[in-house]
């Protein structure tokens, strides 16, 4: 994480933190949590390409 750059950092911490939440849950249990993470996916992925460009 210390290589990332500093404005991707916020996407990064956020995909950790809603990554956690789901740690442990079933399938059923985890699917409260599918909105939160899609659009988490969804900002690091975009964050990566603009990174790797």
């Amino acid at each position: 994480m210390a290589r990332i750059p500093a404005d991707a950092k916020p996407f990064f911490d956020a995909a950790k933190s809603v990554s956690a939440k789901l740690v442990g849950l079933d399938a059923a249990a985890a699917n409260q949590f599918l909105g939160d993470f899609s659009t988490a996916l969804a900002n690091v992925t975009a964050a990566t390409e603009q990174i790797c460009r």
